[in-house]
């Protein structure tokens, strides 16, 4: 974390942040029935691929970019980690140190400054999602970042203040709002009914040895 946080950086982030919050708002859908699918099955018993559940459940990015993130919602709220323990969904232990503490019950209760892994995680389903509706082609077999899928400019880190390698100009912060938006726009092209198809589908695919289970 750099010692002094740039405001407008941290301005680009949010509005950044804003952009990403619209694109995954469209799989609205999938992380309900996702996060459903994850407490039956944990409710249930069973282990098998739990790797794969709802990655709030099973995830705490606050946890791991506690520092960061600390040093940032403080410029918002001093008492913002007291806050987020007074409406987080109450579910018992998960794995991978989940669940997340800003899980609320309509969503992630931090609305600005997430960690950026948190922030731009495009999960399994997801992008099985997007490579079967054809608007990418990438290995469905792990969670990757946007920039992992598509060719924007690494800026978040920076911006956030994690990373401070270099000076990022306006035009950065464009190029990847209109990558993303190119992105958004493909994906808000699904019919709704090939959209729930695709779902049911993917809360069924899970990696297994030589590939996918499609």
């Amino acid at each position: 974390m750099s010692k002094q946080l740039s405001s407008q950086y941290i301005k680009w982030f949010i509005e950044t942040e804003n952009e990403l919050s619209k694109f995954f708002k469209l799989f609205s859908p999938l992380c309900s029935e996702c996060f459903l699918h994850t407490n039956s099955q944990s409710e249930n018993g069973e282990r098998k691929n739990r790797q794969f559940w709802c990655c709030c459940l099973i995830d705490n990015q606050i946890h791991d970019h506690w520092e960061s993130l600390n040093t940032i919602q403080k410029r918002f709220s001093i008492q913002w980690y007291k806050k987020l323990n007074k409406d987080t969904v109450k579910k018992k232990r998960m794995p991978g140190n989940g669940p997340c503490p800003a899980l609320g019950k309509s969503g992630c209760l931090i609305k600005k400054c997430r960690p950026v892994t948190c922030s731009t995680q495009v999960c399994e389903k997801m992008l099985y999602i997007l490579n079967k509706a054809g608007i990418i082609k990438c290995d469905v077999n792990r969670p990757q970042q946007i920039e992992e899928i598509v060719d924007v400019p690494d800026i978040l880190h920076i911006l956030y203040g994690t990373k401070n390698r270099k000076v990022i100009t306006e035009q950065d912060v464009f190029k990847y709002r209109n990558v993303l938006n190119q992105l958004k726009a493909k994906l808000s092209e699904i019919p709704k009914k090939t959209l729930t198809s695709l779902i049911k589908e993917s809360l069924g695919v899970y990696p297994e040895k030589g590939g996918c289970k499609k």
